[in-house]
């Protein structure tokens, strides 16, 4: 009996002993959970960040005409207080994108634009979140865990997802461009 060759269902996708696609994509947003993870953990690392992070929101504030201080990462302004913790910085956001743009099957410039442009967006839409949370808490502070919990948080995971969909689709028309030529 003669031995079938090539097509079969168990044929395809068999990389020789390489990881594959998936197994690669897997891999590489495991990666960005564990950073995300490791931050957390590490406050030698996210001390700064949420420092910085609590910083940059106040100059914002203010250079947008609130009345805000800031002790440590403590940022008051009028009668509100708020604590910058790890959540509060774009890290988890921009890991999230970050792990999908590199997951994805493109060149490595694409994959170095995607990591730019991804981060640069959720990293400026984080501080407008932050800014207006801010001031959401010295106007209307009874709506301020609404707004927090149920509208910024789902928003920034979905722009995370947005920004990375948007990149991929701009980056395989632009590679499909290229290889058509």
């Amino acid at each position: 009996m003669a031995r079938r060759r090539g097509n079969s269902a168990t044929d395809r996708g068999r990389s020789g002993g390489r990881p594959t696609r998936l197994s690669w994509s897997i891999l590489t947003l495991g990666g960005a959970l564990a950073a995300y993870v490791a931050f957390n953990m590490a406050t030698g690392l996210n001390a700064p960040v949420r420092q910085a992070t609590a910083e940059a929101t106040v100059w914002l504030f203010n250079l947008l005409g609130g009345n805000a201080s800031l002790n440590n990462t403590i940022i008051s302004a009028q009668n509100a207080r708020f604590i910058v913790v790890n959540d509060c910085t774009p890290v988890g956001v921009v890991l999230l994108a970050g792990g999908a743009v590199l997951a994805s099957p493109v060149t490595l410039s694409w994959k170095a634009i995607g990591l730019a442009a991804t981060a640069f967006g959720l990293v400026a839409l984080n501080f407008l979140r932050l800014v207006s949370l801010v001031f959401l808490g010295t106007v209307a502070p009874e709506q301020l865990d609404t707004v927090h919990l149920l509208v910024w948080q789902p928003v920034m995971v979905l722009a995370a997802i947005a920004a990375w969909f948007l990149w991929y689709l701009r980056a395989e028309r632009a590679l499909r461009q290229a290889s058509a030529s």
